[in-house]
């Protein structure tokens, strides 16, 4: 099964799983947080939707909402920094050959939302490994009003903090 695919033949029965990745983490180190506000934001709203929906086997928000792009395992560095991340959250240290086993699916609509999905065939099921909501995982370097916008992973992860006062884990979302 190609693995920018792996929800788009599902059968009936295919599952998706969040509970590998209700754990929240707040890394300075690695300048990483996906903690919520509160439970009023609209982060949680969002993820609290998919999750329920997830839970009565309705994935059409995966098709709808977001859009899949592979994770290439060809950076050490970037390889390093998600098998770190998942670790935190799973307590499961994945090797090169699972990594690519991750499907990136970023949502379309609220821009930093990522969901980090391995795909168990053996189960028919989408285990989502980590919840990205404000796109620190991998930062990226963007294009604004035409101009080059570096990425400074330190002063997002000082913003988001910031955001986050109150730390509302994932786990809430149970």
């Amino acid at each position: 099964m190609q693995r920018g695919n792996l929800f788009k033949h599902r059968k009936s029965s295919t599952k998706i799983s969040f509970e590998k990745a209700l754990i929240s983490i707040d890394d300075e180190v690695m300048c990483f947080i996906n903690f919520l506000s509160s439970t009023e934001c609209k982060d949680y709203i969002l993820l609290k939707k998919y999750y329920d929906m997830s839970k009565i086997a309705d994935f059409s928000f995966l098709d709808n909402d977001f859009f899949n792009a592979e994770f290439t395992t060809k950076n050490e560095t970037k390889n390093s920094r998600l098998r770190s991340l998942i670790l935190k959250t799973t307590n499961e240290l994945l090797d090169d050959n699972q990594l690519t086993d991750i499907v990136k699916y970023k949502n379309k609509t609220k821009k930093g939302l990522q969901f980090f999905i391995k795909y168990d065939s053996d189960s028919d099921t989408g285990y989502v490994y980590l919840i990205d909501i404000y796109h620190m995982v991998i930062p990226t370097d963007h294009i604004e009003k035409n101009f080059h916008i570096k990425s400074n992973p330190k002063q997002h992860y000082k913003r988001i903090k910031q955001k986050v006062k109150n730390k509302v884990n994932l786990n809430i979302l149970k």
